[in-house]
């Protein structure tokens, strides 16, 4: 028998050969599930930045409901909201989440009386300011005039606020303390602001509801502090796991903190199924060492599998990610295109407005407030129109309109308007838009040519024509014996000659 080092020797290459290899399974064992993590990790991020637009998406839909409402309200003469419910009843409709929208009005030393006396209108009969409200620099109070739509998780009309007004940013939440709500408010110059009161957790309910919520979990806290939980029996204590991604996003004038949880996930389970495949493999490796080709055929088919998926994964995401920067360009021109139509709207100097299928004007720019129609007219259209031109008005609800309307604005001068526009249809309304031109001048040069064509400028009386034309329409329209006079003026021609046209 052969002492055992010969043996070692003999073997020597063919064990080096062996470690080599299960120094190859470890180290591609250990590559593998550094991938498959590495995967996994990016879509949870790419999961909880799903999470994140949806939420910005919602507070931009807010801010833009929030300063449709305010421009309107701004806008108004006076404290009330009637003429705001439409548009509220219209955008509010559309949010998933319990929410109102409150009317503020600044208070300073001047206007104390005035809020209450508004006050006292409207119902709140022993309503007055605080003594203990006072006016700084630093801080304006606003007091609630009403909210809409009336609900039981409103505060109370009358109560007060305070908004830093070096704040730069131009929306503020206010967390209101022992409640689930909080109210963004508009911060402006203006006296008169308004805010969107509303439920914290239902409205990140519906953003964690509105997506692929599937063994989905998402936490939300604001300085440390949590404030949103998707488990919210917390059976699986989210509150104090790890998270698998973490980010950060502005919420108004909030930093928020969004932590991405998924428990069906078992942690570090690619390292340990690569280590028991690698422990398969060097176990079983010995054994098959003699269908070493073999084997190393089967491993550069799995590793080209591998490559193809990972390369298929790498152009998913890259698929997604164009497919993201395509919605946010064509977000982007969305906004630019609403941008530039309001612009055009505001500057036209053509009197430019928007109506219902009852004539009551919905929207309108400076242009035609410029008209100073009368008040009956600011309101509906139909107040310029007579009886005929109002049914003729309201009944054309799918062609053009188009009518000459003379009007007396509020300074008592009389002016010529045109009225054009058309009917545009919708699934649940019908809207006219249209414009009015002041062609006064147009037609009073058209009146002027008019006259000149007929009367002679040097007699001011009418022509042969027009006299001719006059007679023919008298014995047409009236039947019965006329006489016509004819008068001469002798030597009028030695007149004109000698002495000129003027004598």
């Amino acid at each position: 028998m052969k002492p055992d080092f010969l043996l070692i020797n003999k073997y020597k290459p063919y064990l080096l050969i062996f470690v080599i290899y299960v120094i190859a399974c470890i180290a591609l064992a250990y590559w593998f599930a550094s991938q498959l993590q590495q995967k996994q990790s990016e879509q949870w991020q790419f999961q909880l930045s799903s999470f994140s637009k949806a939420i910005v998406s919602k507070s931009d839909y807010v801010e833009n409901l929030i300063s449709g409402i305010a421009s309107l309200y701004s806008a108004s003469s006076n404290a009330s909201k009637e003429h705001v419910k439409p548009l509220i009843d219209d955008q509010i409709n559309g949010l998933a989440f319990d929410s109102s929208i409150e009317f503020y009005y600044r208070l300073t030393p001047s206007n104390v009386e005035f809020v209450e006396d508004y006050m006292q209108q409207v119902g709140a009969f022993d309503f007055t300011i605080s003594d203990s409200i006072s006016f700084s620099n630093q801080y304006e109070n606003y007091v609630l005039l009403a909210n809409y739509p009336e609900s039981d998780f409103g505060h109370l009309v009358g109560s007060t606020i305070s908004i830093n007004n070096d704040s730069a940013n131009a929306f503020i939440v206010k967390e209101w303390p022992n409640s689930e709500f909080w109210s963004v408010i508009l911060n402006t110059a203006d006296v008169k602001t308004v805010s969107l009161r509303f439920n914290i957790k239902s409205f990140f309910d519906y953003i964690h509801a509105s997506g692929d919520t599937q063994n989905q979990h998402i936490t939300i806290s604001l300085r440390n502090q949590p404030i949103y939980n998707s488990d919210w029996q917390n059976t699986l204590g989210l509150s104090s796991a790890e998270p698998l991604a973490r980010k950060r996003i502005s919420f108004f004038d909030k930093t928020l903190d969004i932590a991405y949880f998924n428990p069906s996930y078992v942690r570090h389970s690619h390292y340990l199924i690569s280590a028991g495949l690698c422990t398969l493999a060097i176990l079983f490796g010995f054994a098959l060492f003699m269908y070493l080709v073999t084997i190393r055929n089967q491993y550069a088919h799995i590793n080209r599998l591998v490559r193809i998926k990972t390369y298929s994964l790498k152009k998913t995401q890259q698929n997604l990610a164009a497919t993201s920067q395509l919605k946010v360009k064509a977000l982007e021109q969305q906004l630019e295109t609403k941008k530039k139509y309001k612009t055009l709207f505001v500057n036209c100097s053509e009197g430019l407005f928007c109506c219902n299928d009852k004539g009551e004007i919905l929207e309108r720019n400076p242009a035609f407030i410029g008209l100073l129609l009368p008040d009956d007219a600011n309101n509906n259209i139909c107040g310029l129109m007579s009886a005929q031109q109002q049914h003729s008005f309201l009944a054309c609800k799918s062609d053009e309109f188009s009518q000459e309307l003379f009007v007396q604005n509020k300074l008592g001068n009389t002016y010529c308007l045109l009225l054009k526009g058309h009917w545009v249809k919708d699934v649940e309304r019908t809207l006219f838009e249209g414009r009015l031109l002041d062609i006064t001048a147009t037609k009073q040069h058209e009146e002027k040519l008019r006259y000149q064509a007929e009367h002679d400028a040097l007699t001011d009386l009418l022509k042969r024509q027009a006299f001719l034309d006059g007679v023919g329409n008298e014995l047409t329209s009236h039947k019965g014996c006329y006489h016509l006079l004819y008068v001469d003026l002798d030597r009028f021609k030695l007149v004109n000659d000698g002495y000129g046209h003027k004598v």
